[in-house]
């Protein structure tokens, strides 16, 4: 079954357990409780920009088909989608608060990840996360001091740069999975 996205956050989509596609962009305090029975986007999954939205948890989204974009949140402090296993393509990018990236389950990437530029961004958990078809890039997030990704064995490509935070060991083992197959 779908939902229409057409009409105001927890109208249609209450209860609804797949989207076409979902955009979320607010200047105002917004409770994402609504969405919590998505199970998945066949489409895109836009977050932001926005200011006013502090957390962002969609507790029982497994898949996004298209593009996960959180892209732009200044009061965003943290990210949780503790069963999303696949993904089309994800960028996480330019959230001047985010300090937690939680995507626990997610085993697989079909495009890039990019997780740049969110300066207070501490913790990246992408346990499960066993493959990425294109880039791996974290790049420019000053606050980093750990990613959880033990389970990686292959990137099209890897860049971790400019996170002075980051140990070497952590961005080495990393690397090291650079254009494996």
């Amino acid at each position: 079954a779908s939902c229409s996205i057409r009409s105001q956050l927890g109208g249609a989509l209450a209860g609804c357990p797949r989207a076409a596609a979902v955009t979320i962009r607010t200047g105002a305090a917004l409770d994402l409780g609504p969405l919590g029975a998505l199970e998945a986007i066949d489409g895109d999954l836009v977050i932001g920009p926005s200011v006013g939205l502090a957390g962002a948890a969609l507790p029982a989204l497994r898949s996004v088909g298209g593009a996960l974009r959180v892209v732009a949140n200044g009061d965003l402090h943290a990210l949780q989608l503790p069963r999303l296993e696949r993904a089309g393509r994800v960028s996480i990018e330019a959230n001047s608060a985010l300090a937690t990236l939680s995507l626990p389950r997610l085993r697989e990437v079909a495009g890039a990840l990019v997780v740049s530029g969110n300066p207070d961004l501490e913790l990246v958990d992408a346990g499960a996360l066993e493959a990425v078809g294109a880039e791996l890039a974290i790049t420019d997030n000053g606050s980093l001091v750990l990613i959880e990704a033990p389970r990686l064995l292959r990137a099209g490509a890897v860049r971790v740069e400019n996170n002075r935070m980051l140990p070497d060991d952590v961005a080495r083992a990393l690397e090291a999975k650079d254009g494996e197959r």
